[in-house]
């Protein structure tokens, strides 16, 4: 890789980049600014591609934003306590494994349980897209239909409950609102506006899916992860703050990430590629981000020190509701409290490998396994008396439930740290340059000792 850029080449690769996103900028000031942004990331994509990684990265429509301001934008899931206290903690589902029951991979999308990929826009509500893009699949599983749900109502709606809207929120707070409104409406009848508003309460009582509950599964247990996507789509907290995440383009991710769980997204599968295992997870930054919006994460690694993540970094732990009266509820064991918030930028220089912090996601139960309650209900038409579906809860019978389960993979191939853009967007360094700095030509630093095999 060249350590400097001809900058001719860079301005006719920028000016074919802003050509193909139809980006606009309000003045000359910001264009100087932004195109000096595109080349340090241009350069570190470049260089990530070079190297023999399962993953390649790409100038994207994020390719223009430092990782500090990406993150403040597009991230929602909020830090602060989740539940109170006093929630009452039980052994989990954690030894009720059945692997040799599993396939050896599933594509929700294939089975048609996944609606097209959407986009959050410039809203901190990924945390409803992953509320949502869950309760579809179960949806689709048990009525055999699958319909686009709101989002824009979380949004709007789920405001009493510790969830913000576009600033920020939590899965399981959304699943607790669903349960105690009645429901969730149809995208079609509250369609999505990507800003908060008003809750439009008449749209929000036309309600077109409603669950019952919702459980939590242990962390760093990724069996038990791939036991619940084999039977539903999971949906799951991440940490997506390296600039590898923002730049991702394909192939099975093994990047970097750090300790904050700061992203709702969805897994709607988990395969093998190239002798590599890797979830499939379904984003909401739109088809143009990722594979088509997906991302391959790597799954089942050989690192295990995110097992104990949870006793590094405690936290209060995470209850759910009871789905049934003489059900008792199971509850995740303590893990690091999430510290991130819209708007605050995350250090850069966390150099640290992945961990697995799993947090809450969808339910499910195995067939034979213990029977844990839950009923789905919705009708077609959201005007319309809501139709009854509820499983049958036999030991024969596969049972169905909504939790919420993260994931995140581990840092495996080097010491690589993104280059320093803080300077970019700090005038007092860069006098009469608008907040640019003037050398963008960076020094990679890759600890070859620590590369991959």
């Amino acid at each position: 890789m060249p350590e400097t850029y001809d900058p001719k080449d860079m301005q006719i690769r920028y000016e074919r980049w802003l050509l193909r996103h139809g980006r606009r900028y309000q003045n000359k000031d910001e264009y100087t600014m932004r195109i000096g942004i595109y080349q340090s990331n241009a350069q570190f994509i470049d260089h990530i591609n070079s190297q023999n990684l399962s993953f390649k990265l790409t100038d994207n429509k994020y390719a223009d934003m430092t990782n500090e301001e990406f993150r403040s934008i597009y991230f929602g899931v909020w830090g602060g306590e989740r539940f109170p206290k006093e929630r009452k903690t039980v052994v989990s589902f954690k030894d009720n494994i059945c692997e040799n029951n599993l396939s050896a991979s599933i594509d929700w999308r294939d089975k048609g349980a996944v609606t097209p990929v959407k986009d959050q826009g410039l809203c901190g509500s990924c945390w409803a897209f992953s509320t949502v893009a869950a309760i579809e699949g179960l949806n689709k599983i048990k009525t055999g239909k699958l319909i686009s749900l709101s989002e824009q109502e979380l949004v709007d709606c789920d405001v009493t409950g510790g969830n913000h809207g576009c600033n920020g929120g939590f899965m399981e707070k959304a699943y607790e609102y669903i349960i105690n409104n009645g429901g969730v409406t149809t995208e079609e009848n509250y369609p999505y506006k990507g800003r908060d508003d008003m809750c439009d309460e008449n749209k929000a009582r036309n309600h077109a899916v409603t669950i019952s509950g919702y459980e939590l599964v242990p962390e760093n247990h990724e069996e038990s992860l791939r036991e619940a996507v084999a039977l539903q789509p999971v949906s799951v907290a991440i940490d997506a703050g390296g600039y590898e995440f923002q730049l991702y383009s394909k192939g099975v991710f093994r990047g970097y990430c750090g300790y904050q769980l700061n992203h709702g997204v969805t897994i709607v599968g988990y395969g093998e590629e190239d002798g590599k295992k890797y979830w499939l997870v379904k984003n909401s930054w739109g088809a143009y981000w990722g594979e088509s919006g997906y991302i391959k994460m790597e799954r089942d690694f050989a690192d295990k020190r995110g097992s104990s993540c949870s006793y590094l970094n405690p936290s209060l732990p995470l209850a759910s509701l009871p789905l049934h009266p003489e059900i008792t509820s199971v509850v995740a064991p303590p893990c690091r409290k999430l510290s991130f918030r819209r708007g605050l930028a995350q250090p850069t220089s966390i150099a640290s490998p992945c961990r697995p912090l799993l947090r809450s996601g969808l339910a499910f139960n195995e067939t034979g396994l213990e029977i844990l309650k839950s009923a789905l209900t919705r009708t077609g038409n959201p005007h319309s008396d809501p139709v009854n579906l509820t499983a049958e809860w036999t030991p024969n019978s596969n049972a169905l439930l909504s939790i919420t389960f993260p994931m995140v993979p581990p840092n495996r191939f080097g010491n690589l740290h993104p280059p320093s853009v803080e300077n970019e967007l700090n005038p007092k360094n860069n006098e009469g340059k608008n907040g640019v700095a003037g050398d963008y030509s960076k020094v990679f630093s890759y600890d070859k000792e620590n590369k991959r095999k």
